[in-house]
């Protein structure tokens, strides 16, 4: 059933006007659960996809990431080890690790390894069970959410003659719709606890001034009777409460920017204009709440001191 479900993919892009590139790979497995792809495989799969060509003698062998996770501790530490031993039905084969590769071009959820044709060949002998991966590079994937859907539906409620489904269909796109909808669950939860922390500092320091209002009132009023005018008294407390407002806030700036940077370590995509959105927005509300909060404050020491 695999042409049957090709073309249909196919028909379905072009019907669609989405332009695509194919292009198929047979990996094979080790018994220490490897899954290895062939150099002549995966540089047409960079390819298609834009990155660079590899190159590899015979006893050499690439990694590459197969997950997010992965890429994120690829760029961190690298390789742990500089060699790989694969075992398949009783012999043993040791290559040596040259790098490890920033992107991800086969997706998977083992360790996945590029090996050269002549050492695949030689794992891959006598292995009479072959799965195909066919893999269609979609630029405008985020805009094929209906007809993925439609795909898996379709293919996911096809089976053989015997009733088997030997065969198994995947988006990116749905993948990143649902990862979207976990985040934002989790953006709702963690917004929700944001607020309760932020409208607590909030009142701490609201409580804070209004507990020592009355000695406040004692100190300025003896200050006023040497002269302090309203305009250098609002200059007095404007300085009180910026330090009393701000200074917490830019020590949570700077250790919040630690742990965004340490995030952008892990994914490829930059959070840069998601971190000044989220700094942008607690910074406005610091902002209003601090004029709200000197102008009451003023307010009531104005009247003490009438």
């Amino acid at each position: 059933m695999e042409q049957k479900h090709v073309r249909l993919i196919e028909d379905t892009l072009r019907r669609e006007g989405f332009d695509y590139r194919k292009v198929s790979y047979i990996p094979t497995y080790s018994d220490n659960g490897f899954m290895l792809i062939k150099l002549d495989d995966y540089n047409r799969l960079a390819a298609a996809l834009g990155y660079e060509q590899e190159t590899l003698r015979e006893g050499e062998a690439l990694a590459t990431p197969s997950t997010v996770t992965q890429t994120g501790e690829f760029k961190l530490d690298g390789l742990t080890q500089d060699s790989l031993t694969l075992t398949k039905e009783g012999s043993e084969m040791t290559l040596h690790l040259l790098k490890a590769l920033p992107h991800i071009v086969v997706p998977n959820t083992t360790n996945v390894y590029v090996v050269s044709d002549a050492d695949y060949a030689k794992i891959n002998a006598g292995n009479l069970l072959k799965i195909v991966s066919v893999q269609f590079v979609v630029p405008d994937w985020h805009h094929t959410l209906r007809i993925a859907q439609e795909l898996r539906d379709t293919i996911n409620n096809d089976v053989d003659e015997s009733g088997n489904m030997n065969y198994n269909f995947q988006a990116l796109v749905i993948d990143w719709v649902e990862s979207r909808q976990l985040n934002g669950l989790l953006l709702i939860v963690s917004g929700l606890v944001g607020i309760v922390f932020f409208t607590f500092a909030a009142s701490f320091i609201y409580f804070r001034l209004y507990a020592d209002l009355a000695r406040d009132e004692e100190q300025y009023r003896m200050i006023s009777k040497v002269g302090l005018s309203r305009r250098e008294l609002g200059r007095t407390v404007s300085r009180q409460l910026l330090l009393m407002f701000f200074l917490p806030m830019l020590v949570a700036v700077i250790h919040s920017s630690v742990a965004f940077l340490a995030l952008q370590q892990l994914v490829d995509f930059s959070v840069a204009s998601h971190t000044l959105a989220i700094f942008a927005t607690f910074l406005a509300i610091q902002v209003v709440y601090y004029w709200i909060t000197r102008w009451r404050y003023l307010n009531h020491l104005h009247q003490k001191m009438i």
